[in-house]
């Protein structure tokens, strides 16, 4: 519940603003997944990992859209 405000909204750990529509949610690892640790469940699996932000805000904590450089995306399954 830490992370909604009075009104039940869910908000933006990157900017703290309100996510409204729920396809908008990101949850995005704050300890990156790399090939050596994407098997770890502490890190991997682990909710006081992830944040809870925008889709636009994950792309600009990411730096993506900015050049063309290819992402690495990890798919967790458990």
């Amino acid at each position: 519940m830490e992370r909604v405000n009075e009104d039940g909204q869910i908000i933006c750990e990157h900017c703290g603003r309100p996510i409204l529509r729920k396809y908008d949610i990101i949850g995005h690892h704050k300890t990156e997944l790399t090939a050596e640790n994407v098997n770890d469940a502490s890190i991997a699996l682990n909710p006081d990992n992830i944040a809870l932000i925008h889709f636009k805000c994950h792309n600009l904590i990411h730096d993506r859209f900015q050049g063309w450089e290819r992402q690495r995306v990890f798919l967790v399954y458990g």
